[in-house]
């Protein structure tokens, strides 16, 4: 679906193409663009000199854990996770498209501003603790993300006029999807993950 998807120039003539088209809608459309917010930008929460439209910040608690084997290993698990969006468009000059649900993107390019690993401070009694009960805590680790006000973004979705409103959101032929590759280094991308999987089927019927 992702090859067929025709890309169209933010512009003029997007708008008088799409009142033509059945229901005022391309089912499934490539374009590109500046993102801008639509009013003021979010402020990062952890990197306060980054600003956006689109944010996610987690916590992880790191732990190794003793498997059935015996043998401990490495786990993680998520202990906490929001996230905050507000409306904004890809622009071209003075055209744009807003963008709809980004949140729900199957495929999204964010920039990671904040990663900190905090190690824990166990006492003797919590290891011995951990020992018996097979889990012992490593540490925290707090990240955030952001979709930057002024990333160079391409979008693929379902492309509609809505009133007067160019709109792109998800589709129902395919996800909506929202990169900084090229709509060529996406399909590639795509190809070789799917490759990948094929060979682990292959290898490991």
């Amino acid at each position: 679906m992702l090859k067929s998807a025709p890309q169209y120039k933010i512009d003029e003539k997007l708008k008088t193409l799409l009142e033509r088209q059945p229901g005022k809608k391309i089912p499934y459309a490539v374009i590109r663009g500046t993102v801008t917010p639509i009013g003021d930008p979010l402020q990062s929460s952890l990197g306060p000199s980054v600003s956006g439209v689109l944010q996610i910040v987690k916590l992880h608690e790191h732990r190794i854990i003793r498997g059935i084997t015996g043998l401990w290993k490495d786990n993680h698990q998520l202990l906490h996770e929001s996230t905050n969006e507000m409306p904004f468009e890809l622009r071209n000059q003075q055209h744009s498209v807003e963008i709809s649900d980004a949140l729900r993107a199957s495929f999204l390019d964010v920039d990671t501003v904040y990663d900190n690993f905090e190690p824990s401070s166990l006492s003797v009694f919590y290891y011995i603790y951990g020992f018996f009960s097979g889990a012992r805590q490593k540490g925290l680790q707090a990240t955030e993300v952001v979709l930057g006000k002024g990333s160079f973004l391409t979008a693929i979705g379902e492309l509609e006029l809505d009133g007067d409103t160019l709109l792109m959101k998800p589709s129902q032929q395919g996800p909506i999807l929202l990169t900084t590759a090229a709509k060529s280094t996406l399909i590639k991308r795509l190809e070789d993950a799917n490759r990948s999987i094929m060979w682990v089927y292959q290898e490991f019927p």
